[in-house]
């Protein structure tokens, strides 16, 4: 009798177990399924910031005047054709469209999406483009998209800068290239800070006292875009810190390492404003988290 009694709480304990590994495999369970749902969400749902900047530099005839920044695609595909991207954009209805480079990613077999995104781009409004640093390295983008852009009509600046006239007022908008590209003309590595400080006053020195906007690939030179009197600066480079934590940020981002201190959105030195787009794609295997991919929306005012 006493045996049978043990017998039956061994299985009724067996029993209790069961069912609390049940418990915690569901939950377990249940805790990945939403982690997953959440890292699709935060890598594949665009999410739009809209500024306001005034400044009275801005001519009252740019009154209005709206800036989409892009950056950082990385060949990435949001639907059919950019659908998701292009309609995203289009809503906003903007007057010129900045890219701040990194359209593919160095290692890229294939440049599809990019090419639908800048084609389609194209024919909604002006679009200005910088290159970052994955396209020098990358040998289907050289070979290939460089003479794709220019035949789309894109306005890609290296080191050289425009003027948009509205009714006889104009901005100036300039383009530095990225630093990597000084091995190009000849300059060990050790020379990249020194030849692109010398790059990125050229561009900026216009002869004229004009409202400046600049596209640079890296938000990192801050200080620098300042200290040469750039108005108003277009960056991306950092992917939004990769991961964001609250009340924390962005927890890693190139150039900057652990915490970077310019990662997403409006920073403010001087007269100088600078916006830092999070990016579209991403260029390592590690997903974003707390981090959707942005398009930002700049309406410039005059003060």
């Amino acid at each position: 009798m006493i045996n049978r009694l043990k017998y039956v709480r061994i299985q009724r304990m067996e029993v209790i177990l069961l069912k609390r590994k049940a418990k915690i495999l569901s939950a377990l369970l249940s805790i990945v399924l939403i982690a997953t749902a959440l890292i699709v969400f935060d890598n594949n749902s665009i999410e739009t910031t809209s500024f306001d900047y005034s400044s009275e530099k801005v001519p009252s005839d740019f009154n209005g005047f709206r800036i989409v920044h892009i950056s950082d695609l990385h060949n990435k595909r949001f639907g059919k054709n950019q659908s998701r991207l292009i309609e995203k954009i289009k809503s906003l209805d903007p007057d010129i469209i900045v890219f701040t480079g990194d359209l593919v990613s160095r290692k890229a077999k294939k440049v599809d999406n990019a090419e639908s995104f800048i084609r389609q781009a194209a024919d909604i409004c002006p679009v200005y483009y910088v290159e970052g640093n994955h396209e020098r390295y990358c040998a289907l983008y050289v070979a290939y998209f460089r003479p794709f852009l220019e035949s789309v009509g894109v306005h890609t600046l290296k080191n050289k800068s425009e003027k948009i006239f509205i009714n006889g007022s104009y901005v100036t908008i300039c383009g530095v290239r990225d630093y990597v590209d000084v091995t190009e003309f000849g300059y060990e590595v050790s020379q990249r800070d020194e030849v692109f400080r010398v790059w990125l006053k050229d561009v900026l020195d216009t002869g004229d006292d004009s409202f400046k906007i600049l596209l640079s690939h890296r938000p990192e030179w801050f200080e620098e875009y300042a200290e040469d009197s750039a108005d108003l600066v277009f960056c991306g480079h950092a992917h939004g810190g990769q991961v964001i934590l609250p009340f924390v940020g962005g927890v890693c981002a190139p150039n900057q390492g652990m915490f970077p201190k310019y990662y997403s959105g409006e920073y403010n030195l001087g007269g100088s404003t600078m916006f830092v787009s999070r990016g579209l794609g991403n260029s390592i295997f590690f997903p974003r988290i707390n981090n959707r991919p942005e398009i930002i929306c700049v309406t410039l005012n005059h003060k």
